[in-house]
């Protein structure tokens, strides 16, 4: 019965062995390598061949460009195949061998640099060493050998699949190169390094608050500014002068000056950056220029006097604050003067809007009794600023205001009082005139009165005031001769 079990768990044992090992095996490939761009005779690994194409010659077919290559046998599953020049990844090709077919992806290695300088008797000529740069036209896509450096795209002069040249261009900064070869990039960027030189500043001259930037040219500036800066010191003592037009280098170290915080700078372009000089609220004395943590140059600034646009006013006899508005204002203020009044405790506030205006408050106390002041002059308004002084011409104070409007008031009312006097005069005219017009009697005045005043008397008889009438006896009226036509002279009466 035992003997029994054992036969048949043997049988069992032998019908699983047979599935497992006497089952039809799948063809498939492996290479031995990645091929370099320049092309490369290389190994690859055929298993499991049919026993009908044991004998047969394999052929690799590139799918995009339909090239075929040969293998040769080297053993029972290694056959070498010459790979042609080409470049880029996941290459589609196809082995075949008899009735055996597989299809597989190859990748070209990636460029490589091994160094770079520049080329002797050239300073603007690089020349790369390396591998797998490819060829002007790649084999099997078309695609072209690119250089990225200094964050575009530049020529190349000459190259081929060790070896690469282009030339340096005044827009090139300090950068790792990379070299893309049919979409395939370079495994270790390689850094170039260009040292920035410079040419030449601009700073305004005088320098406002409104425009304080320095434009500092050259070539080969790094978009990072590394190792490149504006350093800049102010003076400790205030002379109200000018800086000299030289310095050296050791200025920025000597005991009279002061250093301040770095000045920012912002890059421009490969050829230019500019630095803001309006973070310092001081007057900057000299500032250097520094490359690759050299100075370069070294320059002072020419300030602008302080300028003055406008200022409130008080009246004299009180104390109070005035505020000067302006431009070109820098801490220290070291005086301010009404005149010869003294403002105190002056304080600057410095706004940072389009404009640059900033503005002075300063405490002005009284005029003192019996103190000899002009209302109707402009007085001066002196401020000394960081050891530069302006000058406003035109303050007042509201005194003078008050009683410019004391004069208007009574100039109002004389020009109500004009036309109260001179309309009752108007008409009292016209009261005279008009029944002169209406009697229309060319004689003189006594012959109007003598006229228009008298009435009921004898014509041939004139009475005391000189007037002559008549009495019409049909009806025993009165008129006076003015209602009767009759003409004559009057002056041929006597008295």
């Amino acid at each position: 019965m035992n003997n029994k079990i054992i036969i048949i768990l043997f049988v069992v044992l032998i019908y699983f062995l047979n599935l497992i090992y006497c089952q039809p095996t799948t063809f498939y490939v492996e290479s031995s390598t990645n091929p370099p761009t320049q092309g490369i005779n290389m190994d690859f690994y055929l298993y499991n061949i049919d026993n009908d194409n044991q004998d047969k010659t394999p052929t690799i077919t590139f799918t995009s460009s339909q090239l075929k290559t040969y293998g040769s046998k080297k053993n029972e599953t290694t056959y070498n195949f010459k790979i042609p020049r080409g470049c880029g990844k996941d290459n589609v090709i196809m082995i075949d061998i008899g009735t055996n077919s597989y299809q597989m992806e190859i990748s070209y290695q990636a460029p490589i640099i091994t160094s770079c300088s520049k080329v002797n008797g050239n300073n603007n000529l690089v020349m790369c060493i390396g591998d797998n740069f490819g060829s002007d036209i790649a084999n099997l896509d078309g695609s072209r050998t690119i250089i990225k450096y200094s964050n575009q795209v530049i020529p190349i002069k000459t190259f081929n699949d060790s070896s690469i040249t282009f030339e340096i261009q005044d827009y090139y900064f300090s950068d790792y190169i990379n070299i893309d070869v049919c979409n395939v990039s370079i495994a270790t960027n390689y850094l170039i390094n260009i040292d920035p030189i410079f040419k030449y500043y601009s700073i305004p001259i005088p320098l406002h608050r409104s425009n304080q930037m320095v434009d500092i040219f050259g070539i080969h500036f790094s978009p990072t500014l590394s190792n490149s800066s504006l350093n800049c010191n102010i003076s400790n003592s205030v002379d109200g002068s000018s800086s000299s037009s030289s310095s050296s280098s050791s200025s920025s170290n000597s005991s009279s000056n002061s250093n301040i915080p770095p000045i920012i700078c912002k890059y421009e372009n490969s050829l230019q950056f500019s630095c803001d000089l309006s973070i310092v609220k001081s007057r900057i004395k000299s500032c250097s220029i520094l490359l690759n943590n050299i100075i370069e140059d070294t320059f002072n600034i020419i300030y602008s006097q302080p300028i003055i646009e406008k200022v409130t006013s008080i009246y004299s006899y009180e104390n109070g604050n005035i505020t000067i508005y302006g431009t070109d204002f820098y801490e220290p203020i070291e005086s301010v003067k009404i005149g010869t009044i003294e403002c105190s405790n002056p304080k600057l506030t410095i706004d940072n809007n389009e404009n640059n205006q900033s503005y002075i408050i300063c405490q002005l106390s009284a005029l003192p009794d019996g103190y000899n002041i002009n209302f109707n002059t402009d007085i001066n308004i002196t401020v000394q600023s960081d050891g530069l002084i302006g000058i406003y011409q035109s303050f007042r104070y509201l005194d003078i205001i008050s009683q410019g409007s004391d004069n208007h008031d009574q100039d109002n009312k004389l020009k109500w009082m004009i036309p109260v006097i001179i309309i009752p005069i108007f008409f009292g005219m016209l009261t005279i005139f008009i029944p002169f017009i209406l009697c229309k009697n060319k004689s003189t005045m006594t012959a109007f009165n003598n006229c228009c005043m008298r009435r009921n008397k004898d014509p041939t008889k004139r009475n005391s005031n000189g007037m002559v009438s008549s009495k019409i006896p049909n009806n025993n009226t009165t008129k006076s001769i003015s209602d009767v036509n009759i003409h004559g002279n009057y002056s041929n009466y006597d008295d």
